[in-house]
C-alpha cells in the first residue's frame, strides 16, 4: 500500500492535513520541516535546500521500508515537495506520484512574497482568513506568522528555470487548486506542466487556498489517484536533473 507524505504551507505544522489524513484508507504522515519541533523549535533553516535535505531523508526512510511513497504538498509545501521528489528521483529514490496543492508553477515571481511578520498577516488575512483565528490561542498565531516569515524568506530566493526533457520531473504529477483561491489561478497551476515529462493533470475543486483539503470530495479523488499509483509500473529512477 502507498505511504502518502504530506509537506505543509508556510507556518504550518500541518494541521491542514488532519482531516484529510483521519479521512484515507492507507498510511499517511506529516513531513517535519526543520525548526518545527524538538531541539530545532525557533531556529529557522539557513536555507530551502536545508530544508529539502530535511525532508529527503524523512521519504528515505519510509521508502526504505519497502512502503510505496507518495507526496502531496499545499502551498509553500508544494515546492519543498517538488525539490525534494526531483532530487529523490535523480538519486533513485522511487516516488510514486506528486500532488501539488494550491501553489503556483516555480517560474511565478517570489520577489513580491510577504518576509515580515505584520506581511505575512496581511497576506494570510487576503489568502486564507480563517487560518488566525482559528488558532488555538494569539500566541499561536504570532508563532504561525513568525514561522511563515522564516518559510517565505527562504521561498523568496526559490527559483527553478524550465530545463530539457530528459531533465524534468518523470514522475506522474497533478495539480489543484480551489477555484476561489486568489493566490493561484489557473494559468499559474498548469504551468507546472512546463516542467513535468511524465504524465501531468490538474484539476480544480470547490473552495478556496486550504478549506477544500478538509472535504470528503477531495479525500474521496485523492484514495483513487493514490489507488491508482499503487497499481501502476514502477516509476523510471535515476533520471539526471544537472545536466
Amino acid at each position: 500500500m502507498t505511504h502518502l507524505l504530506f509537506f505543509p504551507g508556510a507556518g504550518s505544522f500541518g494541521t491542514e492535513f488532519a482531516t484529510l489524513g483521519r479521512s484515507l484508507p492507507f498510511a499517511s504522515a506529516v513531513i517535519d520541516y526543520p525548526g518545527r519541533r524538538g531541539a530545532t523549535f525557533g531556529h529557522p533553516p539557513e536555507s530551502f535546500r536545508t530544508v529539502v535535505d530535511h525532508c529527503m531523508e524523512q521519504v528515505r526512510g519510509t521508502e526504505s521500508r519497502r512502503q510505496p511513497v507518495a507526496l502531496l504538498g499545499h502551498s509553500y509545501g508544494a515546492y519543498v515537495a517538488w525539490e525534494t521528489a526531483m532530487r529523490l528521483e535523480a538519486e533513485g529514490t522511487s516516488v510514486r506520484g506528486l500532488f501539488l496543492a494550491g501553489a503556483a508553477s516555480p517560474s511565478h515571481d517570489t520577489s513580491r512574497l510577504p518576509v515580515t511578520v505584520p506581511e505575512v498577516r496581511r497576506y494570510f488575512d487576503r489568502v486564507d482568513p480563517h487560518l488566525l483565528t482559528s488558532a488555538p490561542s494569539s500566541e499561536w498565531a504570532d508563532i504561525i506568522c513568525e514561522t511563515a516569515a522564516d518559510d517565505l524568506r527562504l521561498l523568496r530566493d526559490y527559483r527553478t528555470q524550465p530545463r530539457g526533457a530528459d531533465s524534468m520531473l518523470a514522475i506522474p504529477a497533478t495539480v489543484c487548486r480551489g477555484e476561489q483561491d486568489t493566490l493561484v489561478d489557473r494559468a499559474a497551476l498548469e504551468a507546472w506542466g512546463e516542467f513535468c515529462s511524465g504524465p501531468f493533470s490538474s484539476i480544480v475543486f470547490a473552495g478556496g487556498h486550504s478549506d477544500y483539503l478538509t472535504t470528503s470530495t477531495f479525500a474521496s479523488w485523492l484514495t483513487e489517484q493514490v489507488h491508482q499509483l499503487a497499481s501502476g509500473p514502477e516509476p523510471t529512477k535515476g533520471v539526471n536533473h544537472d545536466e
